[in-house]
């Protein structure tokens, strides 16, 4: 029993020790890990009336949402916190290297005023027209790039905006997004897919290309580079209702040699160049290239339909994005019906049912007496 209860003691002595060196092992590593910080948005309603008593401010964050009606004012702040260059990750270097930081302020029912104030780490920072940003209808953007806005430090910066309610029996509304997002600049489309700060696809539009009226679409090797393969998509119409080409043949290229994306005999996907099929390797390298930029895009070369930059940027916009939204709620009171259909008197039904309860008093009361009398 003794000999049992030392070996118990023992163990218990060994896990008792080897527990905390452990844990003590594992402290070591995590201390060797960067912990990287994320840039953050906040989204604030403000009081209307200047309040002294308010920390860090003369307008007092809002508890709770008022009612608006129409030419209600409101009154916000949207915050953008950039963290420190040593708390950014690799790959979020990158993406504020080569993408632009976009903060978007977008309204509805509201009416923004011509002017919105910025502030750098709480100080005032200039006021600026939201007519050079976007839409006082609308909203607008405001770009982070490697530019003043990027300092390497800690920085916050601030917008507050002013606006007017627009109209009755609606809510007032606001929606602020921080991200990176892959949008068109010159004809050009970037795109990351993975939130790496590397490019994976280049889209570029119809007149930026040496096809002239068409998309080329270029899948990049693993450094962002082209590697000469890609889809070409000619399209035919304007605005809203351009279209692909069906007229046309879908081009792709392998190391910069163009084929026909064809049916083949025997109903098959096959690859076409001056009348002869493509067979064996080449084939495979093609088919390969189909593969990677149908994938991408998400159908087949035969469901190709309606194509335009807008597309392109509806789903392939975003790499990254955070969004906060504040709704001022509608305060219009409205009566259902409008004329209300009060109780009628004087008709045959309410003279019928007054003379029926006036003959249920009378017998009651008689009822009454009797029972009194007895």
């Amino acid at each position: 029993m003794k000999k049992l209860f030392a070996l118990v003691l023992s163990l218990a002595l060994v896990v008792a020790f080897a527990v905390p060196a452990l844990a003590s092992g594992w402290a070591q590593l995590d201390w060797q890990i960067p912990v990287y910080k994320d840039i953050t948005l906040t989204l604030t309603g403000l009081d209307l009336v200047q309040n002294t008593a308010a920390i860090g401010s003369l307008y007092a964050p809002l508890s709770t949402y008022y009612p608006v009606v129409k030419n209600s004012r409101v009154h916000f702040y949207a915050e953008v916190t950039l963290p420190d260059a040593g708390d950014l990750s690799p790959a979020m270097k990158r993406l504020l290297a080569d993408w632009a930081l976009d903060l978007d302020i977008a309204v509805s029912g509201i009416t923004l005023d011509d002017t919105f104030t910025q502030y750098k780490d709480k100080a005032f920072a200039g006021t600026f027209n939201v007519a050079n940003y976007g839409k006082v209808k609308q909203g607008f953007t405001v770009s982070f790039g490697t530019s003043e806005y990027t300092t390497g430090s800690k920085t916050l910066w601030g917008y507050e905006c002013w606006g007017t309610v627009n109209a009755d029996g609606k809510d007032a509304v606001v929606n602020a997004s921080i991200g990176f997002y892959n949008r068109f600049k010159n004809g050009v489309m970037v795109i990351d897919r993975d939130m790496d700060g590397v490019a994976d696809f280049q889209v570029q539009a119809p007149g930026h290309n040496f096809y002239g009226n068409g998309y080329l679409v270029d899948a990049l090797n693993s450094n962002g580079g082209t590697q000469n393969t890609y889809v070409i998509f000619p399209v035919t119409g304007s605005g809203n209702n351009q279209k692909v080409d069906q007229s046309k043949p879908i081009m792709i290229s392998y190391d910069g040699q163009l084929y026909s994306i064809v049916k083949s005999t025997v109903n098959t996907l096959a690859f076409m160049k001056d009348g002869k099929y493509a067979e064996g390797a080449v084939y495979n390298n093609l088919k390969a290239v189909y593969d990677k930029i149908f994938g991408f895009l998400g159908f087949g070369y035969e469901e190709a339909n309606y194509m335009t930059d807008a597309h392109f940027e509806h789903y392939f916009g975003t790499i990254m994005a955070q969004s906060q939204k504040i709704t001022y709620p509608n305060g219009s009171i409205h009566v259902n019906p409008a004329t209300p259909n009060l109780p009628q008197t004087g008709d045959n039904a309410s003279i019928v049912g007054f003379a029926m309860v006036v003959v249920a008093m009378v017998a009651a009361a008689v009822v009454t007496f009797k029972k009194v009398r007895a």
